[in-house]
């Protein structure tokens, strides 16, 4: 069975409509400056959000033997944590885009970017439910059941017309699978440095604002 419902994007999505909105009702308070109270714990909370979803997800992925949960459901909690964090960052620049905040929130969203390439690209490749690439052996198994479905006389006509879609709809992807592998690899080379990039500017502004703004001096 292949994964293809991404209700993490939907609680992404109001998350983030939930926060703008209730910035845009207090855009015209003091305290959400960059540097106020409401604009500082924006900052805080994107940058501890974007770090779980650097650290999380990159940590469950090199440790397939420990039991903490399946891959598919860290997979949503990176994609959710990857939105919402970017958004909370972008609230907290008061959009000013100027200096080293200005190229930090570019960074943003340029990674941001290239996450919603890469989950087109991880999708794109047939899975379990939990995830798990499926192998050719499985996929021709998959093709094998719905011949065999297909082949009994006394199917329903709706069955069988939705039997014979979902079977071409798999081929196409099965035929596809090779070229989405090489370009996933190729999206690796290029969104890890880019992640570089973006927490090195990260956390750079982090330093600067403690040490201008916290009395680090």
């Amino acid at each position: 069975m292949v994964v293809r419902r991404a209700p993490e994007l939907w609680w992404a999505a109001l998350t983030v409509a939930a926060a703008a909105a209730l910035y845009a009702w207090l855009a015209h308070a003091p305290q959400t400056a960059p540097g106020a109270v409401i604009g500082h714990s924006l900052g805080i909370a994107g940058f501890v959000l974007m770090l779980f979803t650097e650290i999380g997800y990159s940590l469950r992925k090199r440790s397939r033997r420990a039991r903490w949960g399946p891959m598919k459901s860290w997979l949503r909690v990176h994609i959710y944590t990857g939105i919402v964090g970017p958004a909370l960052i972008l609230l907290h620049t008061s959009w000013n885009f100027s200096g080293l905040a200005g190229w930090t929130a570019i960074a943003v969203a340029v990674v941001v970017t290239s996450g919603f390439i890469g989950r087109y690209l991880y999708t794109a490749i047939p899975r379990t439910v939990a995830g798990d690439e499926l192998s050719p052996t499985e996929l021709a198994g998959l093709l094998r059941d719905i011949d065999a479905r297909l082949a009994e006389a006394e199917l329903p006509e709706a069955e069988r017309l939705e039997l014979t879609a979902a079977r071409a709809h798999l081929q196409k992807r099965v035929k596809r699978v090779p070229r989405m592998r090489r370009l996933l690899a190729l999206w690796h080379t290029v969104h890890v440095p880019l992640g570089v990039a973006m927490f090195t500017l990260a956390f750079t502004h982090v330093a600067i604002a403690i040490w201008f703004s916290a009395g680090v001096r």
